[in-house]
């Protein structure tokens, strides 16, 4: 098995077996956000990357399944409040909110992305691919800690994080 492919394999795995975030680091040899060291400009293969791995979050973000996901948990943004979270019950979001400690949504990562257009690079949220990649499958991982297997969102939440990896593969594969 090729580097990249090991690596592919991993990432899946990441997401699957639900490795803490600190074990992906380990992995993936990421740190964390708050302690990252940005200085001047970023090499180019690393400025690449991040491009190819912004498209792939884009082509996420296009699916039908996305719009599940673009808003916080108990925000509604549409009349169809029950599927996007917003007409939760007040006992199911105090149950949301106790289980899931680090809440992310697309419609975040999107404005993110979005706003880092216009900033320099050390001042961007997102520099690197992995910490993009991180907070698209926080998105998931919280799908799967709180929705059953069975239910609907559980199963959206799948397929978009199936696209994810396998575009993010594609992705690793070229680097």
């Amino acid at each position: 098995m090729s580097v990249s492919e090991t690596h592919c394999a991993l990432a899946i795995a990441t997401l699957l077996t639900g490795w803490t975030d600190t074990q992906a680091s380990a992995r993936y040899g990421t740190g964390s956000r708050s302690g990252r060291r940005v200085t001047g400009v970023a090499p180019v293969a690393a400025q690449r990357r991040r491009q190819r791995v912004v498209a792939v979050v884009r082509a996420v973000l296009r699916h039908d399944y996305a719009v599940l996901f673009m808003q916080p948990v108990g925000v509604a943004d549409t009349d169809d409040a029950e599927d996007t979270g917003g007409g939760m019950e007040p006992a199911l979001l105090a149950e949301y909110q106790a289980l899931i400690k680090q809440p992310m949504d697309l419609g975040r990562v999107k404005e993110n992305l979005e706003a880092d257009k216009s900033r320099g690079w050390k001042d961007k949220t997102y520099v690197y691919a992995e910490e993009f990649a991180h907070d698209v499958r926080l998105v998931f991982k919280n799908c799967f800690l709180f929705n059953p297997p069975t239910h609907h969102i559980f199963a959206s939440g799948k397929h978009l994080a199936q696209k994810f990896e396998e575009g993010l593969c594609e992705v690793l594969g070229e680097a």
